[in-house]
């Protein structure tokens, strides 16, 4: 009997309530970052169909999850498209500097991507005070204790 998961994925796919930690985020800074160089040097010494696809993965994934994590106040569906777009918005602006300063190479385009969306980890995100019914006064700024 198969069994919907579709509430979970949901549930692990939203934003965070409140702020995640700075230790948090800079783990996630550190992961990713790191899954990008072993990614990028796996890419130079192999040039395999299936090593092509698990870097494009990456590199539409791992933008996608660092915008998805900034947009609390969207749907999934369209936190996700709006993610999505933005992982080819960086994509696509890490490429054309890199081609504009004639230092393309699939190792550091690759190297690049994950060092930005290592960055976009580090931004404070989750929900602000403006969306929680006990608000008060609203005039909060995001994630800041109080």
């Amino acid at each position: 009997m198969p069994r919907d998961l579709s509430g979970r994925l949901v549930a692990v796919l939203r934003p965070p309530r409140q702020c995640p930690s700075p230790r948090h985020r800079v783990l996630a800074a550190a992961v990713t970052a790191l899954g990008g160089l072993a990614l990028a040097l796996n890419v130079s010494q192999s040039a395999g169909l299936w090593d092509r696809v698990v870097v494009v993965a990456f590199l539409l994934a791992a933008p996608t999850a660092a915008l998805l994590r900034l947009l609390p106040g969207l749907g999934l569906a369209l936190a996700l498209l709006v993610g999505g777009a933005g992982a080819v918005a960086v994509n696509a602006l890490i490429a054309q500097t890199m081609l504009s300063a004639d230092i393309w190479s699939p190792f550091g385009g690759v190297v690049a991507v994950a060092l930005a969306v290592g960055l976009l980890w580090l931004l404070p995100g989750g929900r602000s005070d403006i969306d929680r019914p006990d608000a008060g006064d609203g005039l909060r700024p995001p994630c800041l204790p109080g």
